[in-house]
């Protein structure tokens, strides 16, 4: 029989970050160790040329793969 341990883990309206509305993370703030790094790593990948799309981009493409 498998034991059951508690983790900490965050719960689906917890999150490691606020956002205000805005682009290119300007307006978030961090709660959290774990959200200030995700945070540093995207900013890097946007300054090394990553391009930042929104839901309705991430979706077409989601869904032009899906008929590939």
């Amino acid at each position: 029989m498998r034991e059951n341990k508690e983790h900490n883990v965050a719960k689906p309206d917890q999150h490691a970050y606020t956002q205000s509305p805005s682009a290119h993370g300007r307006g978030i703030v961090p709660k959290t160790d774990f959200g200030r790094e995700l945070l540093e790593l995207r900013q890097k990948a946007i300054t090394d040329g990553m391009k930042v799309r929104n839901a309705d981009e991430i979706l077409t493409e989601i869904e032009e793969s899906r008929r590939s």
